[in-house]
Order: structure tokens, then C-alpha cells, then sequence
């Protein structure tokens, strides 16, 4: 069985490949992982429409700020997937399907590394990550000619200091924590 995620862009594919791969894979018992990169609702939809014909489990990964579209943010995993089921039109059972939302990814990619890794290696360490936005991101490179790429590839490279414990134990991102506990981790 394949495990299919649906994403955003190349930094949430990233995220899952680097990160959490392993992990998602054992959980859901499935020999692959898919990611598919959508552009609009739309695009997910008609993707969607397709694993749910075939034998495959999905996440479906996205920035979500509930900001700008004139409905409170979900207050819990139950609320999130009725208003994402509705959002992209999803009939199928919950068995088959989990949704993931950050407000950024950029702040999961923070939640796992511990403070003594980050000071060991001179980066900015945020007790908590869920305020870290995409430009803060970028302000937390080790060197000024790093690019943000760059500084990306060198925490995946550190992915071995990645703990998803420290991330839950530590209450580092409330949407990570959300996310694990939805995915039974």
C-alpha cells in the first residue's frame, strides 16, 4: 500500500521525506511514500478523487491561516477534518485519511532539534515554534551567506538530531503535537 501526501511545495515534501518518512511508513504499514505537489483546492480535489479509488492512505499537508478566510480556526483534529472534508469535497472514511496543517512548515522543521543542539551550533533556539514564520526562517541561518536553502539542507543534514519526543515532550508546536497525536505517534 502506498502512502500518499499531499503538499504544498518542496520544503513540506522535504519535511516528510527527511523527518518523518520512516515513521509514517511503519505506522500506516505501507511500502512507499508519494508526495504530490498540488496548486489549488481544485488540484487536491481531483487528486484526492483518485486514491480514493485506489487502496492508498493520504495526508494532506497545508498551510493553514485561518486569518484571512472568515472561519475560526478548528479547535481540535475532529473540527479540522470535518472542515477540511468539507473544503475539499471528501466522502471517504477516516480510516484512509489524516490531514496535517501547520501555520508554517518552517516551524516544524525547528520543534525536534533540542536547545543544546541549537547553541552547540549557534542557532537561535524558540522554546516554542508555532510563531516561527517563513521570514524568521531565514533570519536563523548560521552564516549571513547562507541561504535559506542552504541553512534547510544543513538541518536535514542534522536529521539525526531530530527528535519527534523532544518536540511533543517539550510542547514545542502545538500543531506538531496535533498532528502526532492524530497520527498515533
Amino acid at each position: 500500500m502506498t502512502l500518499h501526501i499531499l503538499h504544498e511545495g518542496k520544503h513540506d515534501k522535504a519535511y516528510f521525506e527527511h523527518f518523518l518518512k520512516a515513521d509514517l511508513l511503519k505506522k500506516y504499514n505501507c511500502t512507499k511514500l508519494k508526495p504530490f505537489k498540488y496548486t489549488t483546492d481544485a488540484s487536491a480535489k481531483k487528486h484526492i478523487k483518485t486514491i480514493e479509488s485506489e487502496n492508498g492512505k493520504f495526508l494532506i499537508f497545508s498551510d493553514a491561516d485561518f486569518k484571512n478566510i472568515g472561519t475560526p480556526k478548528p479547535k481540535n483534529y475532529k473540527d479540522l477534518h470535518k472542515y477540511l472534508c468539507e473544503k475539499f469535497e471528501i466522502l471517504t472514511n477516516s480510516e484512509k485519511l489524516v490531514f496535517v496543517v501547520v501555520e508554517e512548515i518552517e516551524s516544524w522543521y525547528l520543534a525536534g532539534f533540542d536547545q543544546v543542539f541549537c547553541i552547540k551550533n549557534k542557532v537561535k533556539y524558540h522554546k516554542n515554534t508555532e510563531q516561527v514564520t517563513a521570514e524568521m526562517f531565514k533570519d536563523l541561518r548560521i552564516r549571513p551567506e547562507q541561504t535559506e536553502d542552504q541553512f534547510r539542507n544543513w538541518l536535514i543534514f542534522n536529521a539525526k538530531h531530530y527528535s519527534i519526543d523532544h518536540a511533543k515532550t517539550e510542547k514545542r508546536n502545538n500543531s506538531f503535537i496535533i498532528f502526532c497525536d492524530a497520527m498515533g505517534f
